[in-house]
């Protein structure tokens, strides 16, 4: 049912296409893309969630910027499925940027 309803909202902003000013709907979907991603990762459907991480991730990094702090939420979570695809370099190096991003935006000690 979940999977549905994401697939749903997906579907609007697709549709929706470049018409609203400053943002592309495209790019306004990328919680979607990610909820919708670790829903199909929780179900062992890595496959299928990998490039809908891919797509959340550059939306979030056109949207907002290269060191914004929700950008380092989807880094993560982009690596925690490459870490159960046993990728564990680019996993380290996505949660280490991903650290990098959240240290610069709130310091060391938060």
């Amino acid at each position: 049912a979940a999977e549905g309803l994401y697939r749903r909202a997906l579907g609007v902003y697709e549709s929706l296409g470049g018409e609203a000013p400053g943002v592309e709907h495209a790019d306004a979907a990328a919680p979607v893309l990610s909820n919708l991603a670790a829903l199909l990762c929780d179900c062992g459907r890595h496959e299928e969630a990998l490039p809908l991480h891919m797509r959340a991730l550059e939306a979030d990094a056109r949207t907002l910027g290269p060191d914004h702090p929700d950008l380092a939420c989807s880094l993560n979570n982009f690596a925690s499925m490459y870490g159960e695809f046993g990728k564990t370099d680019e996993a380290e190096a996505m949660h280490r940027r991903a650290l990098s991003i959240q240290e610069k935006a709130l310091g060391r000690a938060h």
